[in-house]
């Protein structure tokens, strides 16, 4: 049986007060487990990106709580909470958020540097041999392709070997062929290394080999 990683326990979510007020989320619930591959599916403005950083732990509910290997999350001060989303917790965003000034292998690094760590460069040369970048090392994002770059933010976010990592519409600004060809790449380093994946998309091709599909419309989960 496999354990529970992140749970969702009545997270709602509302932007602005009084009759101007608009819920994002509504009591929503969910759970995840280890290992597992989810895919978040919905129409634009259905609540996914919030949903995805309030599991992510960038955004706090209005109510309800998250749980993460059974700790809540957002009863944690900043400082603690800073940590676990640098040790536990892997991002990936449409817009790459690399930092041009920065090496490839600066990059994927970053995650080291900010805890002080010695980097696993075994972990390096095995995450860009996997995703056809370890030649790309020296360059810098502005060097690299588009679909490059999001290999580079991929690298960056499983290099610290999180429990979990999130992605939202990783293949949104690539093209279909590139965004297959990634986001494939990003399933097989999350299944080789263990990682709990959640992937926001408009794929249903992508969302298809999802374990779990997580459906919201008008800020609901749906069975």
């Amino acid at each position: 049986m496999k354990e529970k990683i992140l749970e969702a326990v009545q997270i709602s979510k509302i932007y602005g007060e009084g009759e101007s007020s608009v819920h994002a989320l509504k009591n929503s619930n969910l759970t995840i487990e280890s290992g597992e591959f989810a895919s978040t599916i919905g129409s634009g403005g259905s609540g996914k990106s919030t949903l995805l950083k309030i599991l992510g732990g960038l955004l706090p509910p209005t109510t309800g709580k998250v749980l993460l290997d059974g700790q809540d999350i957002y009863a944690m001060n900043s400082e603690q909470l800073a940590q676990v989303r640098r040790q536990k917790i892997g991002f990936i965003f449409q817009d790459f958020r690399l930092f041009p000034e920065y090496t490839v292998q600066d990059n994927i690094l970053i995650p080291f540097y900010l805890d002080y760590k010695t980097p696993d460069k075994q972990m390096l040369h095995r995450l860009t041999e996997i995703l056809g970048i370890k030649e790309k090392l020296g360059s810098r994002p502005s060097q690299i392709s588009g679909g490059q770059q999001q290999r580079v933010a991929i690298a960056r976010a499983l290099i610290a070997k999180p429990r979990i990592v999130f992605a939202d519409e990783p293949t949104g600004n690539l093209d279909t062929r590139t965004g297959e060809d990634t986001m494939r790449l990003l399933m097989e380093c999350a299944a080789e290394f263990g990682q709990t994946l959640i992937v926001v998309t408009h794929n249903p091709g992508i969302a298809k080999k999802a374990q779990q599909v997580i459906r919201i419309e008008d800020g609901q989960i749906l069975e």
